[in-house]
């Protein structure tokens, strides 16, 4: 399962998300770098609490969050000023 969130940031910079199953964590950030999007996928790691988790934990499924985890995120400054095409272009 990919979790997307926030994927059209006008500052992208998608961290590692420690909760995620490594591999598929790795495919993610591997594939990111291999296409030239090292930049936006700076690799910093850390846990959150987000949608993605429930798949882990009651079903088993491998699972990785995409997100650059951003200090307004769901709350009522996620605006669509902050987004850009071509960070979504990046991230799709």
């Amino acid at each position: 399962m990919v979790l997307v969130g926030m994927v059209a940031d006008r500052h992208l910079n998608i961290l590692r998300e420690s909760n995620s199953t490594p591999w598929l964590d790795d495919l993610a950030f591997n594939s990111a770098r291999r296409l030239g999007y090292a930049g936006s996928f700076s690799g910093g790691t850390f846990p959150v609490q987000d949608d993605h988790l429930p798949f882990l934990w009651c079903s088993g499924i491998d699972m990785v969050d995409l997100a650059p985890f951003r200090s307004y995120h769901h709350t009522a400054q996620d605006t669509i000023d902050r987004c850009s095409r071509p960070s979504l272009m990046v991230t799709g």
